[in-house]
């Protein structure tokens, strides 16, 4: 006989009895849901369904079990156990589960061999600062200045000399 005592913040407290003396108290974390799973856990959770599965047919509370064990929502493996069945059924035989994500966030950036071609035409008189070239390229002085390494430009800044205010 197992019931939830008390919740407190992200302790709950459990309580088991064993005999009408002995009574048992253990406290689990509550498990905190997070959003992207990586590619073995994304694995781990297809194999501890397939484990529970009979003939590749889900029991009854396998997706939650699955989502508690893992901390994640049931509508996640669900969504997992779904895409691996839809890759199954179409013959692959090792079904690619990782995230979508990859490759396809973050900033984007330029172009460099475009940049290269495009620094190759304009002349030498043309280029003289960065401000001159990045007008030339069509691009910001911030990305300009980014990109100098790998667009092979040596770039020297002045120095200028501050002037001692002598009274």
């Amino acid at each position: 006989m197992t019931r939830v005592t008390a919740k407190r913040g992200d302790l709950t407290e459990f309580e088991t009895r064993v005999d009408e003396d002995v009574v048992i108290v253990a406290a689990a974390v509550k498990k905190v849901t997070r959003k992207n799973l990586k590619d073995s856990e994304r694995r781990a959770v297809i194999h501890e369904l397939l484990q529970g599965s009979r003939n590749g047919e889900l029991r009854y509370g396998d997706l939650k079990r699955v989502a508690k064990m893992f901390g994640i929502s049931w509508h996640s493996v669900s969504r997992l156990w779904r895409n691996y069945t839809t890759q199954k059924g179409q013959g692959v035989l090792d079904p690619n589960l990782g995230s979508k994500r990859k490759g396809n966030s973050g900033r984007k950036g330029v172009n460099i061999e475009e940049l290269k071609e495009k620094l190759r035409q304009i002349p030498q008189r043309n280029r003289t600062s960065q401000r001159a070239l990045a007008a030339q390229l069509g691009i910001p002085k911030s990305t300009l200045s980014g990109n100098l390494d790998k667009l092979g430009v040596k770039y020297y800044k002045k120095c200028r000399r501050k002037k001692d205010n002598v009274k």
